[in-house]
């Protein structure tokens, strides 16, 4: 997985942020982020292939395994967001719309339902703090894994200068700056905010220019985006490079 980062833009953890329902009117925040891991640690094995009349071997990477990943937290008793990720370990409910914030509205993880549509995140266990603090706040922490593709959003354009052209599938920004913010042919995206429409939505870019992206057809949900639309100040757009694997196209294919 290729990430477009280099060491000079590298942020420190500062005012971390786990997003439930990230741009929706059910959005919520784990608060009082102490610690967070951000689901993209992952070692890799290599395997040797050998084949009659080949000269030199082939190594290829082989299996692979995610880091369990943790996060420590402050909450109050009756915390909307406490009680999902309690339900979610007990029924193990894979949760879909999460983000994974280093700093708060930057770049972000999050599951790559583009390349993997069943991706999502399990909640492994969560602690049991037995005792109330004076100010009636706890301390506790959970464990959770990612299941399938998460991958780190880091290139965003936000604001009114954004606008889509549904007959051509184009997505145009006014300051012409989509290739200096970051955005590549065949990123997995994210537009949050789009005006008529609930909720983010995902798609992929076919290609990519100085004011313009053009959508990839029928994938993610551009055939639900029928309507050309100006953007509001809130609108988003948030790309990342996919996690692509050889013969892998979903879950199905496991």
């Amino acid at each position: 997985m290729a990430l477009k980062v280099s060491p000079v833009n590298f942020v420190a953890g500062q005012n971390a942020a786990v997003i439930l329902h990230p741009a929706t009117t059910s959005e919520k925040m784990v608060r009082g982020l102490q610690g967070m891991g951000l689901c993209l640690g992952f070692t890799m094995e290599t395997q040797k292939i050998s084949e009659m009349g080949r000269r030199i071997a082939l190594v290829v990477p082989s299996g692979g395994t995610y880091e369990e990943t943790q996060i420590n937290y402050n909450f109050i008793p009756g915390d909307g967001s406490l009680e999902e990720f309690r339900d979610a370990a007990i029924n193990s409910t894979k949760i879909a719309d999460i983000r994974l914030y280093v700093k708060q509205g930057c770049d972000f993880s999050a599951p790559d339902l583009i390349s993997d549509a069943a991706a999502g995140l399990y909640v492994g266990s969560m602690s049991d703090p037995k005792v109330d603090s004076p100010n009636g706040i706890f301390t506790g922490s959970l464990s959770y894994m990612p299941g399938g593709a998460f991958v780190l959003f880091v290139a965003h354009k936000v604001g009114t200068d954004l606008s889509y052209v549904a007959a051509t599938r184009t997505l145009s920004s006014a300051s012409a700056d989509f290739v200096t913010k970051g955005f590549e042919v065949g990123d997995t995206l994210i537009i949050d905010n789009i005006p008529t429409k609930s909720g983010p939505m995902y798609f992929k870019a076919e290609s990519v220019a100085a004011g313009a992206i053009v959508l990839t057809a029928d994938v993610g949900d551009e055939a639900s985006l029928v309507a050309d639309f100006s953007g509001g100040a809130t609108t988003a757009v948030h790309g990342a490079t996919p996690l692509v694997v050889l013969g892998y196209t979903d879950a199905t294919d496991c």
